[in-house]
């Protein structure tokens, strides 16, 4: 007889199972989203590093006064960017521009140094290097660019990334319920066997014995029906003497 409100044991373990393996996803796809985010950052300023050097070993002194010298269609090449927008400014140690845009924010750490960071300029969030020089007179360079690329490619590393882990968590789900249900199976086929016998078929139960706990269950309900096989041997044995007993005086 089933028992009404009570879980399947399948789900009961599926239900224990699952929640720390989506834990676990959720914690891989963090570190996932993490390592992108640090290699996708160290790529775009490592070239965004690069612009700022090519531009600070073209700044030279002429007259006494700093000045860069590229033509602008070499500065054009270097700031050449398909998908962002790229700005740029030199800056002498008295805070006369030297060339590109004025506004641009330097902080570097020390001299010979250099620093990234972020700001904000006409609604769009920029990233910027900064690099100090000190030869041949103290100057500042920056260039900085829009994120749409950095943000594009972290989407996408973050969509391959979490689909294929989603995925994994799937098939695994499903084979967790298909791999339980079949090692459950022995106990519906006992429950089975057991609900289709007479009151008074006590012969040992047939089951397959998948593993070491149905085995013992099925040797324990086995060994029961062959003490309860015995108790009725004896009970009717018992009852036969007694009738031939009170036959004896009757006759």
């Amino acid at each position: 007889m089933r028992s009404e409100g009570l879980r399947p044991l399948s789900s009961r373990l599926l239900r224990q199972v699952l929640p720390p393996l989506a834990l676990t996803w959720l914690a891989g796809t963090g570190v996932a989203v993490g390592i992108a985010y640090n290699f996708t950052q160290r790529a775009f300023d490592r070239s965004l590093l690069e612009d700022a050097y090519v531009i600070a070993s073209n700044v030279q002194l002429r007259d006494g006064r700093l000045e860069l010298a590229m033509t602008r269609d070499e500065v054009s090449r270097v700031m050449f960017d398909v998908v962002e927008r790229m700005q740029f400014s030199v800056t002498a140690a008295d805070g006369r521009l030297v060339a590109g845009v004025r506004g641009l924010p330097s902080a570097p750490p020390r001299p010979g140094a250099f620093r990234f960071h972020e700001v904000g300029r006409d609604g769009a969030v920029l990233r910027s290097v900064s690099v100090h020089r000190d030869s041949p007179l103290p100057f500042d360079v920056v260039v900085a660019e829009t994120t749409h690329a950095r943000g594009q490619t972290l989407e996408r590393l973050i969509w391959l990334s979490v689909l294929p882990q989603a995925s994994l968590l799937v098939v695994l789900a499903a084979w967790l319920r298909r791999t339980i249900r079949t090692e459950l199976q022995p106990l519906a086929q006992l429950e089975d066997a057991l609900g289709s016998r007479g009151a008074s078929d006590l012969a040992p139960v047939q089951v397959r014995q998948s593993s070491r706990e149905v085995a013992t269950l099925a040797a324990a309900l086995n060994d029961l029906l062959a003490r309860l096989d015995r108790s009725l041997r004896g009970q009717r044995e018992f009852a036969g003497n007694v009738a031939h007993e009170l036959r004896t005086p009757l006759a």
